[in-house]
């Protein structure tokens, strides 16, 4: 492990390995379809295959892919192009395309590309190694409703680790296509998770970001009532572990007792990933996305309540029926409630889901220019929240070093998706967490030095 570097805030990462039969993993998508690559390594060095960072080195490339929106899965067609260009010229033999991009177009794949070997989808992980070795009579590998919750995987990041504790969504919201490309809502058993987190300790990470399509929906399938905080209780038993992030956490689903573990556990960290949306009712209720915004308010108050607590959402503009009116009000509610970190997305129009049939759908141009006035909005809240943490001493995990410069985090920020702490020393430790004093900040990264 401490030969890894990763690179703050990839868009495609190559996932290396150990040093014939050679494959080559890239890897696209969210924190859910890296833990899927993790697992893809494992099968594949079980197997007995060589893994090489370049692509050019292999004979064998494997894809894994996101279907989410359009634009998602343009890149991931523009991918599979460039690898079928490195086939022609013989560079690679073989194409492998993994993950939600087969689940989503399982019948035009196959005909678009002619140029790809084999398309496998979600539930087949366990057979890669055997399918690239022995070969198989079908191109197209996959279930219509995958079924599968956890697999052996191989950990790739020196810091921290994602950790999913459930698959699926049954949340079914109107602009959504997960349900349909990872089924209906599973989690994976207490004891199972405890069992994977204790490993992911032992390799000396001290971090774990819970991940699911919805965290606080968690256990209710299994257990027959919300048990995320139950969870959250076992994990932090764990000694190695000293920080548990929460993402995904849906708005509808939030509870007391999970509130009151936020608050009471200390490894816990006082951080949350509360997708909102919006905030206009109308958009809401065609989002189908079960509260409104009294419901949303109260939730933000209740973790307002909670010392130093950090609030990241997401937001979608430009949903069909979303007036001007719509968007101003969500202007004046993220200029009232100040988050610390904002996502926002366009609105991408789904086949198969309720909103694609929506009648005023909106123009490309304007929300772009709704995504572009929220950002800015958001961009100076930030400047100012991070300019208050200056002379302040905060602990921070460093992730990697960047040239001259160790890249960290505080408890404020998750990899990937917020802003870093860059700090200048001679001598810092990948893994570790430092008392670090910050002496500047920009609108999303802060500046600090090691506290005397």
């Amino acid at each position: 492990m401490d030969n890894w570097s990763p690179l703050p805030r990839p868009r495609c990462s190559l996932l290396m390995a150990l040093s014939a039969k050679r494959v080559s993993l890239i890897f696209l998508g969210c924190p859910k379809n890296f833990i899927d690559s993790e697992a893809i390594l494992a099968n594949l060095l079980k197997g007995g295959w060589e893994l090489v960072k370049e692509v050019e080195k292999a004979e064998i490339a494997i894809l894994t892919t996101c279907a989410f929106i359009k634009r998602a899965r343009k890149e991931a067609k523009e991918k599979i192009r460039e690898l079928i260009s490195l086939k022609k010229k013989g560079k690679i033999k073989k194409i492998i395309v993994f993950g939600c991009l087969v689940q989503a177009m399982p019948e035009e794949l196959p005909k678009r590309f002619p140029g790809v070997d084999y398309f496998i989808g979600l539930d087949y992980i366990p057979d890669i190694s055997n399918i690239l070795s022995q070969g198989f009579s079908e191109r197209i590998i996959y279930k219509k409703q995958p079924t599968y919750l956890s697999f052996e995987r191989w950990v790739q990041t020196p810091s921290y680790a994602y950790l999913k504790i459930s698959e699926g969504c049954s949340n079914f919201c109107a602009y959504c296509r997960i349900p349909y490309l990872r089924g209906t809502y599973r989690s994976r058993p207490i004891e199972e998770i405890l069992k994977e987190a204790k490993e992911i300790g032992r390799m000396g990470i001290k971090e774990i970001i819970l991940v699911s399509q919805d965290s606080t929906l968690y256990g209710t399938d299994l257990y027959s009532t919300p048990s995320l905080h139950h969870l959250l209780k076992r994990l932090a038993e764990i000694k190695e572990i000293e920080w548990l992030r929460l993402l995904y956490t849906h708005p509808a689903h939030i509870y007391p007792e999970l509130l009151d573990v936020i608050k009471s556990e200390p490894k816990v960290l006082k951080y949350i990933d509360l997708p909102l949306q919006h905030i206009s009712n109308k958009i809401l209720l065609a989002m189908k996305r079960g509260y409104l915004r009294k419901d949303a308010e109260r939730i933000i108050d209740q973790l307002r309540e909670i010392p130093e607590m950090v609030i990241r959402t997401t937001f979608i503009v430009g949903f069909p029926g979303e007036s001007e009116k719509d968007f101003s009000l969500l202007l004046d509610f993220i200029q009232e409630k100040r988050f610390d970190h904002i996502g926002c997305f366009t609105y991408s129009r789904e086949k198969g889901t309720a909103a694609y049939s929506l009648p005023q759908q909106i123009p490309y141009r304007i929300k772009k220019k709704r995504e572009k006035i929220l950002m800015l909005c958001q961009r100076e809240i930030s400047r100012q929240k991070l300019k208050a943490l200056i002379g302040k001493e905060i602990p921070v995990l460093i992730d990697c070093k960047k040239r001259d410069f160790y890249i960290g985090r505080t408890f404020r920020s998750c990899p990937e998706i917020d802003g870093y702490v860059l700090i200048k020393d001679k001598e810092l430790k990948i893994g570790n967490i430092y008392p670090m004093r910050i002496f500047a900040a920009s609108a999303y990264d802060l500046y600090a030095s090691r506290s005397s």
